[in-house]
């Protein structure tokens, strides 16, 4: 699979898009650390509570044994991607988007929904996506038949949220096994990998499994599965969780789905976040 690495230096020296991170049950706190041995100690003992990520101190910090063994098969890469300037619709021409009801409204409200190819169905889940039925323009078909039947150059996959009830671990390496056939059915495109998004207050409260601390787990679990493997990473938990952790009541239709502006809001972001094919 082609993928295009940024140099390890050049990575560790900017200043990346912090990734979920939780304090306490109920807060969220964000690590950052300077490349002194002192900060990155402290970051690698918080690293169950979140993902931490270098500051723009021009120090290559030495990781940690965990990042080690994340990054190994990739020396050099990193899987968040530095903002850029933001691509116009064509970027997509050549896209495929894979996930479930989450990404459909990405479809739905957004002007890249009939751009790119969408491979959707509203209950995908990482264990059922090879199996599920997908409608297309052409009828109904699989994940992987489907894939085998077009080249894509970028992919970009949405899945978790209905797969909450699984041990993070576990899906993480569910999900795993999902992407490297993807990447098979791809070789020369570019993987981008959008997190699990974050539930409101009220959803939590009907729904356990969406609790902010899963989620994050969730998350965490991912984050480890992509830079072992070289696949981008989009932090949509970062960028539309509150200060707790939640979905804000006014940015959702259900406690789970975007409102329409907030879908757009998704848009720019994975926008101003590519990489050349």
């Amino acid at each position: 699979m082609k993928r295009k690495h940024k140099g390890r230096a050049d990575i560790w020296i900017r200043v990346i898009a912090l990734i979920a991170t939780l304090a306490t049950i109920g807060a969220v706190a964000y690590v950052q650390f300077s490349g002194t041995d002192s900060k990155l100690e402290e970051a690698v003992t918080n690293l169950e509570s979140g993902i931490t990520t270098p500051s723009d101190s021009g120090t290559e910090p030495a990781p940690s044994d965990d990042a080690e063994e994340a990054s190994s098969s990739y020396s050099g890469f990193f899987p968040i991607i530095d903002e850029s300037n933001p691509v116009d619709k064509s970027y997509f021409e050549d896209a495929v988007f894979i996930g479930d009801s989450l990404l459909n409204g990405l479809k739905l409200n957004t002007e890249i929904g009939t751009v790119a190819d969408w491979l959707v169905n509203d209950d995908m889940t990482v264990g059922s996506a090879k199996r599920i039925s997908i409608s297309t323009p052409s009828g109904s078909t699989t994940l992987m038949d489907a894939l085998a039947a077009k080249k894509y150059a970028k992919v970009y996959v949405m899945m978790g949220i209905n797969d909450l009830t699984a041990p993070a671990k576990d899906w993480a390496a569910q999900y795993e096994e999902l992407l490297a056939d993807i990447a098979k059915a791809q070789p020369d495109a570019i993987m981008y990998v959008m997190a699990v998004m974050p539930a409101s207050e009220q959803a939590v409260a009907r729904r356990e499994s969406l609790g902010v601390q899963n989620i994050v787990a969730h998350n965490q679990a991912l984050f480890k599965v992509l830079w072992a493997n070289g696949y981008y990473y989009l932090d949509t938990w970062g960028q539309f969780a509150d200060l707790h952790g939640y979905l804000a009541s006014e940015d959702n239709t259900d406690g789970i789905h975007l409102t329409a502006a907030k879908y757009k809001e998704m848009y720019d972001y994975i926008c101003g976040r590519t990489i050349e094919a």
